[in-house]
């Protein structure tokens, strides 16, 4: 199973943008269209660069930015978890 991030539109009309699990994309573009939904975009999400950018938001959420030293330190100490095995 992989995952995708996939920009539809519902039959509502509203335009929605979603991380989806899948077989394969020909079988998530068909199960969407199946429920009346417009595939706009559809990539497959790479699982390393996800981590690490939801590494990087949490420390965003957990600390404002400024730019002394010391924000530097500890914005290299959220991120450091994303590269241990």
């Amino acid at each position: 199973m992989a995952q995708f991030v996939c920009r539809m539109a519902l039959p509502t009309g509203e335009i929605v943008e979603r991380t989806v699990v899948a077989d394969s994309e020909a079988a998530l573009r068909r199960e969407l269209e199946d429920k009346d939904m417009l595939v706009l975009e559809l990539r497959r999400q790479n699982p390393v660069l996800s981590a690490i950018g939801e590494a990087l938001s949490r420390c965003d959420r957990a600390s404002p930015r400024a730019s002394s030293s010391s924000s530097i330190r500890s914005s290299r100490r959220c991120s450091a978890p994303a590269f241990r095995s």
